[in-house]
């Protein structure tokens, strides 16, 4: 399969004229930022493989003893940087917050269309218990929120836009530094390549070598995060490249390869080892996952459930290929699900690899119909000395207020039909607790400070 974006000078050369006639057909460039870092630090791609096998041995116990509703939620403190250089790129922040409800849906499996994962798959699709908060404090402990906007300036290019070198990372490179990429979740949204077919790409973590020194790419954590193209953002984006992309399922798909998950058809090389690709994990050819099916290649922009490019008549349940899964290349309507291995896996990188950017809260909401976010619940002030007001949609009744310490024991309770609703909280100590605020339709849990 032929990639288009790297993240290294080496990467451009792949860049020929075969590109520019295979530049509608929309893909994920992670690939190809890892073979570039390979190039820059030989011995990258074993440190990925390192960092894989390690959390996936201590997700395997894990996996077999959880169900589909993990007990506890990782909550992902984000920053969003747009970086344009065109009016149009300048996205509105009404399509980030939708965006962040469509990653917040997805990593809940609360998204509408799990009616649509097939019956042969309903038993492995999974609930990851990841939800993404839009950061309220940026690194100097300034009020935020979250979004970050600012006209940039990439190197010239015959591709035009952001992407051979990361430049959209650096102020140097006419980008945004990112902000501390061990307590942030970096996002950043412009124009890569020009719009040559990359919707996005992500670096997963890596396990550090003896042999690097000063040259190991985590020394230099300014790269971490994801990068999306602008057409490629948010739910009903009006400069969306086509209706294929117009879920903004890509951030969904590369906040994946960020938290370690690879492409379910294992891509174009061995990372597990030399082997055939429908000779199941072990054989080296796939995604080192054991319940995402065997799978040749990617789905390019379709949704076709009658493909299985690994048949085996031997086996007492010959799987189709999971077009539905997030880590496969299929049209945002067609994807649904991650499964209960790749959620394993992904909440274990976060303990081991990612720890500074979630918040771990109690699953206060596995009944909940329907997630709501930030622009929906409104706290203020925060912090807060003596009481705090919450702000709930008007059309909601039967609301539960529940304060939790970090600790996850819950503090106070409130319940209120109203919209406004003032809530004393003279008697708590100094600290920072949790509001989990919900009813039968809509959840959220927000980060509030009790200042002296």
């Amino acid at each position: 399969m032929k990639k288009i974006l790297g993240a290294a000078a080496v990467c451009s050369m792949l860049l020929s004229t075969e590109t520019f006639a295979q530049q509608h057909r929309h893909k994920c460039g992670a690939t190809d930022v890892e073979k570039a870092m390979e190039v820059a630090h030989p011995g990258y791609l074993q440190a990925v493989k390192t960092a894989f096998l390690k959390a996936k041995q201590n997700a395997a116990f894990k996996e077999a003893q959880r169900s589909n509703a993990p007990d506890t939620v990782y909550r992902i403190r984000t920053v969003v940087h747009v970086v344009y250089t065109k009016p149009e790129e300048n996205l509105d922040d009404s399509i980030i917050l939708s965006q962040i409800d469509v990653l917040n849906e997805d990593y809940r499996r609360r998204n509408a269309d799990t009616v649509n994962t097939r019956s042969v798959f309903q038993e492995f699709a999974a609930d990851a218990g990841i939800e993404f908060f839009l950061a309220d404090t940026d690194p100097d402990g300034n009020p935020t929120t979250g979004i970050t906007h600012t006209q940039g300036s990439p190197p010239p290019s015959i591709f035009g836009g952001f992407g051979a070198n990361d430049e959209v990372k650096s102020q140097s490179t006419g980008g945004v530094n990112a902000w501390p990429t061990d307590r942030y979740f970096n996002i950043w949204v412009c124009d890569i390549m020009g719009g040559l077919g990359v919707l996005g790409y992500a670096y997963p973590p890596a396990a550090p070598l003896p042999n690097w020194g000063s040259q190991n790419p985590n020394a230099d954590s300014s790269k971490q995060g994801v990068v999306l193209y602008y057409k490629a953002v948010g739910r009903n984006n009006p400069y969306a490249i086509d209706s294929t992309v117009n879920g903004g399922r890509s951030a969904t798909h590369e906040a994946g390869h960020y938290f370690g998950l690879r492409h379910i058809w294992g891509d174009d090389q061995s990372f597990l080892g030399p082997g055939n690709k429908c000779a199941g994990d072990q054989g080296g050819g796939e995604d080192g996952i054991d319940d995402t099916p065997d799978a040749k290649d990617a789905s390019q922009q379709t949704c076709d459930t009658t493909k299985n490019t690994c048949p085996d008549p031997n086996m007492l349940q010959d799987y189709p290929d999971m077009v539905e899964n997030y880590m496969d290349y299929s049209s945002d309507d067609c994807l649904n699900m991650f499964t209960n291995g790749q959620v394993a896996l992904m909440r274990e990188v976060i303990r081991l690899y990612r720890p500074g950017i979630a918040e771990k809260v109690p699953n206060v909401a596995a009944s909940i119909k329907q997630v709501r976010y930030a622009a929906d619940v409104k706290i203020s002030p925060n912090p807060a000395k003596n009481e705090i007001w919450v702000e709930v949609p008007a059309n909601e009744s039967n609301v539960s207020i529940q304060i939790l310490s970090v600790e996850g024991k819950l503090v106070q309770t409130v319940q209120t039909s109203i919209a406004r609703t003032n809530i004393n909280v003279a008697g708590l100590q100094q600290g920072v607790y949790f509001l989990a605020v919900g009813n039968s339709n809509f959840s959220t849990v927000k980060r509030i400070v009790i200042a002296e």
